[in-house]
């Protein structure tokens, strides 16, 4: 990936790395994934929390997942202007 120069091999190899093991073949962990969020929910319920979040939360700094998306809202809007000109700087670079 590091040095090929070709964008559409790069972004063929991207994607096949991101949905290895989510193929429907005898290496799928789809059934897996959607054990592990049962149970994991499950847990949470059994011991009074709404959500497997609300559970994993509580002894975070954020306590909560509603401070989590107040937070991810406040990043967004002061990162977002920076983000934008690095985008199109990138997009400058690229299409050089």
């Amino acid at each position: 990936m590091t040095y090929a120069k070709n964008r559409a091999l790069r972004k063929e190899l991207a994607l096949a790395f991101g949905k290895k093991g989510f193929q429907n073949d005898a290496l799928d962990n789809q059934e897996i994934v959607l054990k592990i969020t049962k149970l994991r929910f499950k847990r949470a319920q059994l011991l009074g929390y709404h959500t497997h979040a609300h559970f994993v939360l509580e002894e975070r700094m954020a306590k909560t997942p509603t401070n989590v998306g107040d937070f991810l809202e406040d990043l967004l809007e002061k990162a977002l202007p920076a983000a934008k000109k690095e985008f199109q700087e990138l997009e400058a670079f690229g299409k050089k």
